[in-house]
């Protein structure tokens, strides 16, 4: 049986901050934070990219006029930081020092290269050949499959950026690092975070619009993750709840604020989405630790372990999921196009994740060629 990711090989960054002078009760706190944290997101990723591919298919159109803009656009709200918690959540577990020679250096490059970069080019090469397949049923109509290689290097337009980007992250933060304090890194992201529309090249565009979230989060977790931080020592569970509550109704009245000037993507970096991603990760994390110390809605915490199984497969499994529905079913229910994407988009990828571990190991590992057994993130 598969055994569930950990919270920092999911998201590419296999050093973990442990602290020597934590107890076990605060370590395993920390984790099942972080689980709850990962669980959230990535329901919230799957939710906006079913409700987006509804509406594209004219799905939602069968939904009364206030319902419908109230859903299609709660999908600009999460599209504000679903992305962002997840380079926050990698830059947590990044202890990085200065390598000691150049043999530590390339061994750190090459471990984030097959760490992330294998399941990208195993992925993108199963997604253009499904998608060149399904091409006829899905909402983007022809797909050519010979774009790919160059596509995939430079600009690459499958879900599956994310593993790129997080690896280029990783490498351009050690190699800052090395070179820079901590808070001239903070402020090297910041410039590019800024500067981030003006500058769309390809892959590097949400490398630019990320790394700041990833750099601030190293810079701030010794106070998030320590037995002695403030979320742990000092604020009380009700008060998780509480700050998350209100930390969410001003995430949602900054997006209904920023509606109207929302499509304008020169000011899209740090005046509309600095703002509402920190909102967004505030609220998560808060609500995340708050679950944790109740041990409430275990399923969360479980959707968090397999986060980048889900991830990787969930474009796939909900739009099969839907053209079953629209094209063989002949249903145009919202509602039964929500249900069916949510648990295709969830709970399958957890399914082939098992039947990976098994069967072909090497699905989402460089390490199930030599360790068919320990294929999955967590080892």
């Amino acid at each position: 049986m598969i055994s569930p990711c950990n919270s920092s090989d999911l998201n590419g960054a296999s050093e973990t901050t442990s602290q020597p002078n934590a107890s076990s009760r605060s370590q395993a706190t920390r984790v099942e934070w972080v689980d709850y944290a990962k669980g959230i997101g990535i329901i919230l990723v799957v939710y906006g990219h079913v409700v987006s591919g509804l509406s594209n298919a004219g799905v939602t159109q069968t939904l009364l006029p206030g319902l419908k803009y109230v859903i299609e656009h709660s999908v600009a709200g999460i599209y504000s930081f679903h992305m962002a918690i997840f380079f926050f959540i990698a830059g947590l577990f990044v202890n990085f020092d200065k390598f000691q020679n150049i043999i530590q250096q390339k061994t750190f490059y090459w471990k984030k290269i097959v760490n992330l970069m294998y399941p990208y080019i195993v992925w993108t090469v199963i997604f253009s050949i499904t998608l060149a397949l399904m091409a006829p049923y899905t909402n983007k109509g022809q797909f050519n499959i010979f774009e790919i290689p160059y596509k995939s290097v430079l600009n690459p337009e499958l879900h599956l950026w994310f593993l790129y980007a997080l690896c280029i992250s990783h490498i351009l933060f050690a190699t800052l690092k090395q070179h820079f304090r901590s808070r001239v890194v903070l402020l090297i992201s910041l410039i590019l975070a800024i500067f981030a529309p003006w500058l769309q090249w390809g892959i590097l565009f949400p490398v630019f619009n990320l790394f700041l979230y990833f750099v601030l989060a190293s810079f701030l977790s010794k106070y998030i993750l320590q037995s002695s931080s403030l979320l742990s020592k000092h604020l009380k569970t009700k008060w998780c709840y509480i700050l998350a509550g209100v930390s969410a109704i001003l995430h949602v009245k900054f997006i209904i604020a920023i509606l109207p000037i929302f499509t304008n993507e020169k000011i899209h970096s740090i005046t509309l989405l600095f703002p509402s991603s920190i909102l967004g990760i505030t609220t998560i994390t808060l609500l995340s630790y708050g679950l944790s110390r109740q041990n409430l809605l275990g399923w969360i915490r479980q959707f968090g372990r397999y986060s980048l199984h889900i991830y990787i497969v969930h474009m796939l499994s909900w739009v099969a999921m839907r053209v079953l529905l629209q094209k063989i079913l002949h249903t145009d229910q919202f509602f039964i196009h929500f249900v069916g994407g949510m648990v295709g988009g969830l709970v399958i990828p957890i399914g082939v994740a098992h039947l990976s571990e098994r069967y072909c190991p090497w699905l989402f590992s460089a390490k199930g060629w030599v360790h068919p057994k320990s294929s999955n993130f967590a080892s």
